[in-house]
């Protein structure tokens, strides 16, 4: 094997390992995505849409009535909508 194509091997090595340490970085800090399962986020969501959700905004701020989120769970995620507050009293 040439030098040359030992170079465009390591060349191509190293954009790969690039590219999954900054996909790595982005999905762990930045940015979050789910299936939406069931109907209830209806209207608004349907069932089987997959979301991205941009977790920057909670370094920054609290979530809010009506944000919508990931509850992360060791099992499964859920995609959900604020509906309360603390203090709040909530009737179903």
């Amino acid at each position: 094997m040439s030098e040359q194509a030992k170079n465009e091997w390591l060349e191509w090595i190293k954009a790969i390992a690039v590219a999954i340490t900054l996909a790595f970085i982005l999905r762990t800090f930045f940015f979050a995505t789910s299936i939406v399962e069931g109907a209830s986020m209806d209207p608004t969501l349907k069932n089987g849409e997959r979301v991205m959700f941009n977790k920057i905004i909670y370094y920054i701020d609290e979530p809010e009535r009506g944000d919508i989120v990931i509850i992360e769970r060791p099992v499964k995620s859920y995609v959900k909508r604020i509906i309360g507050e603390p203090g709040d009293t909530i009737e179903i």
